[in-house]
C-alpha cells in the first residue's frame, strides 16, 4: 500500500502491513458477533486460525487483485469504510463457523484438470459480508 498514514486502529482487528489486510482479534470478533470463540463447541481449528481464514478468504476471493490497492487505502484511512470492513470480517468468520471453509480449495479440480467454477468459489464468502461491502461501495470501486 502506497500511503504514509497509519492504519485505523478500530480495536476490533490488527493490521498486517505485510499483507495489507486486517485480522480480527478474539475480543473484536466477540464484540461484533456476540460469540466467544474460546468456548465455542467443536471448533476444529484454533480461534485465531478461524479469524485469519475469514480475513484471507474475504480479501483473496471477494476483493481480489483488481481492487486490493484501492480497498486497502480506503479501509485503512476512512473510519466509516473500516467500520463496514470490521462487520464484514465478523460476518465472514461466523459464516465459516456455520458452513465450513471451502476457501482451502485450490481453485483446481484435479480429477478433471480444470479450474473450479467461479460461482463455487463465491460460496466461500458470506453473503452478508458481500452485501455489506457491495451496499456501501467497497466491492467494485475502481473496477467500473
Amino acid at each position: 500500500m502506497e500511503n504514509n498514514l497509519a492504519p485505523i486502529e478500530s480495536g476490533f482487528a490488527v493490521y498486517d502491513a505485510t499483507f495489507n489486510r486486517y485480522y480480527l482479534t478474539l475480543g473484536g470478533y466477540q464484540a461484533l458477533s456476540g460469540i466467544d470463540l474460546t468456548t465455542y463447541p467443536n471448533l476444529n481449528v484454533s480461534p485465531t486460525q478461524l479469524l485469519n481464514a475469514a480475513s484471507d478468504t474475504l480479501y483473496d476471493i471477494l476483493i481480489g487483485d483488481g481492487n486490493v490497492g484501492w480497498f486497502g487505502r480506503i479501509t485503512t484511512t476512512n473510519q466509516e469504510a473500516n467500520n463496514y470492513l470490521m462487520k464484514a470480517l465478523a460476518y465472514q468468520a461466523t459464516y465459516l463457523l456455520e458452513q465450513g471453509n471451502i476457501a482451502n480449495e485450490s481453485g483446481i479440480n484435479w480429477e478433471a484438470n480444470t479450474l473450479l467454477d467461479k460461482e463455487y468459489l463465491k460460496r466461500a464468502v458470506s453473503p452478508l459480508a458481500r452485501n455489506i461491502l457491495t451496499n456501501h461501495g467497497l466491492m467494485y470501486c475502481g473496477r467500473g
